[in-house]
């Protein structure tokens, strides 16, 4: 059995490793620190029974970069493992291909039993998380995108291929689904729901 680890903080992901040589004897653990790392190992020495994928390292740009690992990995499952808790951004994760989505504080043994249920088939959800009562479409996440990068109406409009009456008109819808009051807040929680970094 072979296993992808990425995530970019060395002693996490060394520890992680040790813990996932538990599963059988015939474990061999690949691991990588950023995006670039992780898309190279996926094209050279896979295939993979699983990957393990933190959602904030150089390189992923939180979600978008989800999408982009998801997809290079096809078939082959995907955990994220990940401090980040918002409902939206699990969900998100979901929408964007991952089988699977831990908390990075998750104790070894409930790593362990995670990776057991992926790779029998089943998905994996943190304890006690409920779906938010909408997924975000994508021309939501769009949006949230072009929040948090502080863009205008006018360059949202551009960057979307939309009127800016249009923009106004999905941003007032997207305020109402997120639950904030304005722009500020709504650029706040895009940054969270998206997983950027913070640097």
């Amino acid at each position: 059995m072979r296993l992808l680890v990425a995530d970019d903080h060395g002693l996490f992901r060394e520890g992680l490793v040790l813990w996932l040589s538990r599963l059988s004897d015939g474990v061999e653990v690949i691991t990588a620190g950023d995006l670039d790392g992780t898309l190279a190992a996926l094209a050279v020495d896979g295939p993979f029974s699983l990957v393990v994928s933190d959602l904030v390292m150089p390189g992923m740009n939180g979600v978008a970069g989800m999408e982009r690992l998801c997809q290079a990995s096809g078939y082959q499952p995907v955990l994220v493992l990940s401090a980040r808790r918002h409902p939206l951004t699990i969900s998100a994760c979901l929408q964007a291909g991952a089988r699977g989505y831990l908390a990075k504080d998750s104790d070894g043994e409930t790593v362990l039993a995670a990776v057991r249920r992926l790779l029998a088939g089943e998905m994996v959800l943190p304890p006690g998380f409920h779906a938010p009562d909408h997924r975000l479409r994508p021309r939501q996440l769009a949006l949230l995108h072009c929040l948090a990068e502080g863009l205008s109406n006018k360059a949202i409009a551009t960057a979307l291929n939309l009127s800016e009456g249009t923009v106004k008109q999905y941003l007032n819808g997207l305020y109402l689904d997120l639950g904030v009051q304005n722009r500020s807040q709504a650029a706040v929680e895009a940054r969270e729901i998206l997983a950027l970094p913070d640097y």
